[in-house]
């Protein structure tokens, strides 16, 4: 329900919120985090291929001067294990805190939970319009930029950062070079005016709303899909009568190598023919003109 509509073939099956189950309750130590903050709680979490730490220091900055001036919502900050560079650049507040670990699952289900700040990846946006939670998407890389433009698109969230969609590091220390460069230099701005207008703006929490009730209730879940259709490909072998004529065509027709070619002996043609025309009637003016002298 979250991507957007495209053609393809009867061979694709969607099967994307897999593994979405019931929320459990959550343990005293979560439970009394989300108490916390007067409007709320506003998770940030920015994944384990890119952690926090890895992010430039006026990145880090800018956060922390969102946070301080946001003094009603409370934010739970997920870190690296062992990072203690990141908790330096929150010294002043206490309307956070920093988690190693969190059940993303359950705690995007809590009533109390009015924001996901994410990088994008696909499993935790699913995971949050699933429970109806609006996002905010910081992309850093691979299927992220779109997975982000999907979510303007739905009007469940918003995109800030926008680094260079061309940068897929496999290296952190590469990335974190790349983000400094990449990332919108207003960070404490553009991260407070994302966050502040879908908290405003009720229609960002009534779009995923709509959202979550559509892959609830939507007529077969991810895992039926999954067992259905695994049978009976188990039961019937290769489905040639599903297969896709276009993968058996040569290049030169796959590509329409055959029609363009055309097109341009066609368009080469006409050109030609012009060039002549013209040269045929500069030369009989010329002649003219000569006479005439």
């Amino acid at each position: 329900m979250f991507d957007l509509p495209r053609p393809i073939i009867h061979k694709n099956i969607y099967i994307g919120g897999l593994g979405i189950s019931d929320p459990k309750p959550l343990d005293e130590k979560f439970t009394a985090l989300m108490k916390k903050g007067r409007n709320g709680v506003i998770i940030i979490s920015l994944g384990t291929i890119a952690p926090f730490h890895v992010l430039p220091q006026k990145v880090k900055i800018g956060f922390a001067n969102v946070i301080k001036s946001m003094p009603d919502y409370h934010f739970i900050l997920k870190v690296s294990k062992g990072d203690t560079s990141t908790p330096s650049f929150f010294k002043d507040g206490s309307n956070f805190d920093f988690i190693e670990w969190l059940p993303q699952k359950d705690i995007l289900a809590h009533p109390r939970l009015k924001l996901f700040v994410t990088h994008g990846g696909i499993n935790g946006l699913e995971e949050a319009l699933f429970r109806g939670v609006p996002v905010v998407v910081i992309p850093l890389f691979a299927d992220q930029f779109r997975n982000g433009r999907n979510v303007e698109k739905r009007g469940v969230g918003k995109v800030i950062g926008f680094f260079c969609s061309s940068m897929n590091m496999l290296f952190l220390v590469h990335l974190a070079k790349s983000l400094a460069f990449c990332l919108d230099i207003t960070y404490s701005e553009t991260i407070r005016s994302a966050i502040q207008e879908i908290l405003s703006d009720d229609s960002y929490k009534q779009n995923a709303m709509r959202m979550s009730k559509l892959m609830q209730e939507k007529p077969f879940s991810a895992e039926q899909r999954l067992v259905q259709w695994t049978n009976f490909a188990i039961e019937n072998g290769v489905l040639d009568v599903l297969h896709v004529q276009g993968s058996r065509l040569n290049s030169i027709v796959y590509f329409n190598l055959d029609v363009i070619a055309v097109v341009v002996i066609v368009i080469c043609s006409f050109l030609v023919i012009i060039f002549k025309l013209l040269k045929a009637l500069g030369r009989k003016l010329f002649v003219q003109k000569v006479k005439q002298n």
